[in-house]
């Protein structure tokens, strides 16, 4: 399966592996991980990093931007995506020019570099105009922090107010999304801050959107935070001891246990696991999706790269979407 292109400001190609390290993975920031887990990662060809501002308040890119110089990493060898303007860094609403120079300046000093690849407003806030918001996001590029820019947790109808302004000023647009999507469909936001969802017959609206704009798409939480991930089967009995707080409050419904049954199925035909199925199956939507993981070993990276050889067909799609 060929990797995710995007284009820069000056229409140079960027290439995002499909399978993405997640940085706001918790053994990572907990450094419960050897020093060298991401050349593991890079070795297998995940060369593509997502990180933010906000995760472990800095110290994700810290980490990032210490193993690069500590094993000597060139820096086209890496793709990296950071996140700007989180709220949860201040009380008040921080999608401000501001805020995105403030952020953007502490990431690329954290990282030791001098640019991102791809730099993603973490959040949104409708009572700020697209307009004036992808002005400030062009100015960044500008200034050469960043190649390429894009949003998280933005609504479709957003991203298009934005991207018809730029396209009409002779600005650099929006040029990929990321937001949550899976096999499963989200019960609830398991943070109750904003994450916005895109799985589910009530969303087909905002998928319909990805699909005719021809725009890439990040999905996090593709293993329903764990529900899709090989710890629970969908007859044990003891699924809440299993599953994190996170993941049993947003994905545990019937829904979700017939769904995971239907993979288990698929799993056993095609001689893999649970969650190389629920990886695949972002992985073969119509729309153009790379997906970002939290793998904490070897094992792991190896069991998730498998779902790149997966090939789903319509009717496998059909059967699991329910």
């Amino acid at each position: 399966m060929k990797n995710i292109i995007i284009q820069d400001a000056y229409g140079n190609n960027i290439e995002l592996s499909r399978i993405i390290f997640g940085g706001s993975n918790v053994s990572f920031l907990e450094r419960k991980l050897p020093s060298d887990f991401l050349s593991k990662c890079l070795n297998y060809d995940m060369f593509t990093i997502d990180t933010a501002r906000v995760y472990g308040k800095g110290l994700s890119e810290e980490m990032i931007g210490e193993w690069m110089q500590r094993y000597h990493i060139p820096r086209d060898k890496m793709t990296i995506i950071s996140k700007c303007c989180h709220p949860a860094l201040a009380i008040l609403p921080r999608l401000n020019r501001t805020q995105a120079f403030k952020d953007i300046e502490a990431s690329l000093k954290a990282l030791k570099i001098s640019y991102v690849d791809c730099l993603l407003l973490h959040r949104d806030d409708p009572l700020k105009k697209p307009e004036e918001i992808i002005t400030f996001m062009n100015e960044i590029v500008s200034r050469g922090y960043a190649r390429s820019i894009g949003v998280s947790n933005w609504k479709a109808e957003r991203i298009k107010k934005a991207n018809d302004f730029a396209r009409d000023h002779g600005m650099t647009p929006f040029c990929i999304a990321e937001s949550q999507f899976s096999l499963g469909t989200r019960v609830k936001d398991p943070w109750h801050n904003g994450t916005l969802s895109i799985t589910g017959m009530d969303q087909s609206k905002e998928r319909e959107f990805y699909l005719k704009e021809k725009m890439p798409f990040l999905c996090f939480s593709a293993l329903g935070d764990g529900f899709f991930a090989g710890k629970i089967r969908h007859d044990d009995m003891d699924i809440k001891k299993k599953l994190s707080r996170t993941s049993y409050s947003a994905y545990y419904s019937e829904h979700n246990l017939e769904v995971l049954k239907r993979a288990e199925e698929l799993a056993a035909k095609k001689n893999c696991s649970v969650s190389a199925i629920a990886l695949s199956y972002c992985l073969n939507q119509e729309i153009e999706m790379g997906v970002v993981v939290s793998v904490s070993s070897e094992e792991r990276i190896v069991e998730n790269l498998k779902a790149l050889e997966i090939k789903l067909t319509k009717e496998e799609l059909d059967y699991l979407t329910i």
